[in-house]
């Protein structure tokens, strides 16, 4: 399973790296009044300046604040169904959960220290909420969303803080193959 994964991700680097370069073309072609020749110099140099490795995807970083950001958008495109895993409870207050309509369900697994009062608090007002469960999951491994089984966004945590890989996907196929990312975390998780 880990090898299709990887197969899945590799697959669509290399389709995104494609758009790329059709986009960079473009771009430069507007422009550019050189020519052919000095387009493909032009590609070639911003290509080097990007620096992406398709051989190591971890390459590709992506910050807290722009992770954030785009699971929040995708917390709002919300219509019936969000399957969301955090490393911690405590990272939930980040994504903002009150401006999620409240038919939408949401069912969140992350670590949950019960001796922490900050945790127990969180526990308590997420529980006012009728459409959200919490469950204890303790891997603290990535935070995931899959919502309404149609747009799946992952990061796995690397060794170093510095160092998630993150993906975004609406392909039917990506999210049916990628969902069990952030399905997987909830069948393991415990109720808190």
């Amino acid at each position: 399973m880990e090898r299709n994964i990887i197969k899945h991700l590799e697959d669509a680097l290399d389709n995104f790296l494609d758009d790329l370069q059709v986009k960079m073309v473009n771009f430069i072609s507007r422009f550019s009044d050189k020519g052919e020749e000095t387009m493909s110099e032009s590609l070639d140099y911003t290509m080097n300046i990007i620096e992406l490795n398709t051989n190591d995807i971890s390459t590709l970083k992506v910050s807290e604040k722009q992770f954030l950001n785009d699971f929040r958008e995708v917390l709002g495109r919300a219509k019936h169904k969000i399957m969301l895993t955090v490393p911690i409870i405590t990272d939930l207050e980040d994504l903002e959960l009150y401006n999620i309509r409240s038919s939408v369900n949401i069912s969140i697994s992350c670590y949950v220290n019960r001796g922490m009062v900050s945790h127990l608090k969180l526990i308590e007002e997420f529980e006012s909420f009728e459409n959200i469960e919490i469950r204890n999951y303790k891997y603290k491994d990535r935070w995931a969303i899959l919502r309404d089984n149609e747009e799946l966004s992952f990061i796995a945590i690397g060794t170093g803080e510095s160092n998630p890989l993150f993906f975004r996907t609406e392909d039917k196929t990506q999210v049916k193959t990628l969902g069990s990312l952030a399905t997987d975390p909830w069948i393991r998780s415990k109720k808190v």
